[in-house]
């Protein structure tokens, strides 16, 4: 079979976290929105209190309320970097090869090869710096600058082709 893309990905705490950041972005909406949800009530908890001169427990409402919209914008962030110190260790140094033809994708590492078919990609999110395909419930992170064959241009128009359902 033809390759028509090839790409290393070599995982950096920059490009995973990018990643994920992605994911959470696009599928914990349901969790998101509670997080903002009881920050509004927390502001208005905080409000009230202050309103009736009661003004630690309005202080320690606000606190509350400001710490769960930063977990409102970067929630995905800390068990993902305790996900990616875990893993970094895995991670091959010369990173995940990725052969791309016509029917299928083929992730490489030093030890297997594992078949990617198009069919079984799930979703597929796009950001600065990579593609994030999630096929079989797993997330593969393909490095836009990592193309050694072919370019990250092209190989968007070619998934759109091929799993156009996919793209978010």
């Amino acid at each position: 079979m033809k390759t028509l893309f090839e790409n290393t990905t070599i995982y950096s705490k920059k490009i995973y976290l990018e990643a994920q950041g992605k994911w959470y972005q696009k599928n914990a909406l349901k969790k998101r929105w509670f997080y903002l949800l009881m920050a509004a009530f927390c502001f208005v908890c905080a409000y009230y209190y202050l309103s009736r001169a009661s003004w630690p427990a309005g202080v320690i409402f606000i606190v509350m309320g400001i710490l769960l919209v930063l977990v409102y914008f970067q929630g995905y962030r800390f068990s993902a970097e305790r996900t990616y110190n875990e893993q970094k260790d895995i991670f091959p140094a010369s990173g995940f090869k990725w052969t791309i033809t016509k029917d299928k994708m083929v992730w490489k590492t030093a030890e297997a090869e594992r078949p990617v078919f198009y069919k079984q990609i799930e979703k597929i999110y796009e950001t600065g710096h990579t593609f994030v395909l999630v096929a079989g419930g797993k997330m593969h992170i393909l490095d836009k600058d990592g193309f050694t064959a072919g370019s990250a241009a092209d190989f968007k128009s070619f998934l759109m082709k091929k799993c156009p359902q996919a793209f978010k």
